[in-house]
């Protein structure tokens, strides 16, 4: 097995990050389209029931995937500036560019998640009440 650098590091942090940024956006567009859904016409109870349920299971088999990929993606930082630092021959101009590879807290993220989840859920719940 070969050596893992800090190109290697540098582009599994952009897969990682890219794949934080679709679970947020599929996340967004669920909330969304089944919001817009329920809101547009009148739905049957049974119908917003069942688009409600089926957010919160897309939501929450997202949860889990966010947040093991958001705890990767603090990892490959931590290994991003560990070979950084270890690397002596780097030009020192890089050294700036490279410590901005940073991962958000785990539970800062995870916040924001249930946040749009519960306003997503909410979006979609209230028409049950108001329409």
């Amino acid at each position: 097995m070969g050596h893992f650098g800090l190109a290697d590091a540098i582009t599994v942090y952009n897969t990682y990050l890219d794949h934080n940024h679709r679970l947020f956006a599929y996340l967004q567009v669920v909330a969304g389209g089944g919001a817009a859904f329920v809101w547009a016409d009148r739905r049957d109870q049974e119908v917003v029931y069942a688009i409600l349920v089926g957010f919160l299971v897309i939501a929450v088999s997202n949860a889990r995937l966010f947040w093991l990929s958001q705890k990767s993606l603090i990892t490959i930082a931590a290994a991003i500036h560990k070979l950084c630092d270890q690397d002596e021959e780097m030009d020192p101009a890089l050294r700036p560019v490279v410590a901005t590879y940073e991962a958000y807290g785990l539970w800062s993220m995870m916040l924001l998640y249930i946040a749009i989840t519960v306003m997503g859920a909410l979006a979609i719940g209230a028409a049950l009440v108001w329409r």
